[in-house]
């Protein structure tokens, strides 16, 4: 790969720029700042992809949403169109939008990231599109790939497109996902699989979300929906155990309660709605009898 494969003509300050990247990296972790439309992407990809074809090492690039995966492998494309080299790579989607068997049931879309992974660890042995797929031979495509290029192939030929790009990983210079696969351990394993992560570029973009979205990644939360939903099941199953009843009513009318004088900048106090409901000792014990019950 020519050592200087940026795509476009230069404007003012991008080839500093490039160099300052290019140089960098050989030394220390880069933080960087510029204006939106200052052509970042393809001037970060233009500086790491000698190095990272050079020396076999891969370029992961987490955006903040699915939304936004495409797009280092739009400039991928451009890239090796303007300098006639072979480089792979593609954008990266969880189960929820690549698994086919959500389209049969007509669900695709409307689950969320855990309801899709169970229904296809529950169906994965009797899936035509995952059987399908394990009789095939992959190899690597003539050029980089979007996801929804990878799902409309997968539906031509009734392959399971989610394993499909996982078995492209290997062949990948660029792969382009989500912050979940690097922040998140219990889908990490997915690139891990698939991908030498030890030497990687890792290029985090808008990389100011990074700590909002561990936190949310790491967090669970109760909603007043869901308290109330619980409390409808234990109607509608006939949970006898009145304590999980007391327990769930208690915490929805401290949740109800605190709602009303909220303000933008208000801590909740959970110490106050341990006290409020059951106390410290017995708040864990509870919220085990409700996992148990099911609630």
């Amino acid at each position: 790969m020519s050592k200087n494969p940026f795509p476009y003509i230069y404007r003012e300050y991008q080839r500093e720029f490039l160099e300052f990247v290019r140089e960098g990296v050989k030394e220390k972790n880069l933080v960087i700042n510029a204006v939106t439309g200052f052509g970042k992407t393809p001037l970060i990809l233009s500086s790491l992809l000698p190095q990272s074809v050079e020396e076999g090492r891969r370029i992961i690039w987490i955006v903040r949403t699915g939304n936004e995966i495409d797009r280092p492998i739009e400039e991928l494309r451009t890239i090796t169109e303007s300098t006639g080299t072979k480089v792979f790579g593609l954008s990266f989607r969880g189960k929820r939008d690549m698994c086919l068997l959500l389209n049969d049931l007509k669900i695709r879309g409307r689950i969320d990231y855990d309801d899709a992974k169970y229904i296809c660890d529950v169906n994965r042995d009797n899936c035509k599109y995952y059987n399908n797929l394990m009789k095939k031979k992959v190899e690597a495509p003539a050029r980089p790939m979007f996801y929804s290029e990878i799902l409309s192939e997968c539906i031509r030929r009734q392959l399971c497109p989610y394993y499909f790009q996982i078995r492209l990983l290997p062949y990948s210079t660029v792969v382009s996902l989500s912050y979940n696969y690097v922040l998140n351990e219990r889908v990490r394993w997915v690139i891990q699989d698939g991908l030498d992560l030890k030497d990687a570029f890792l290029v985090a973009d808008e990389a100011h979300n990074l700590q909002q979205a561990s936190i949310s990644l790491n967090s669970d939360y109760i909603s007043e929906l869901s308290l109330v939903k619980a409390l409808k099941e234990c109607q509608d199953f006939n949970i006898r155990n009145g304590k999980i009843k007391r327990f769930l009513v208690k915490i929805l009318s401290h949740l109800r309660k605190e709602a009303e004088g909220v303000t933008e900048d208000k801590e909740f106090d959970f110490k106050a709605l341990i006290d409020d409901t059951v106390g410290e000792k017995d708040f864990l014990k509870m919220a085990k009898q409700l996992i148990k019950a099911g609630a």
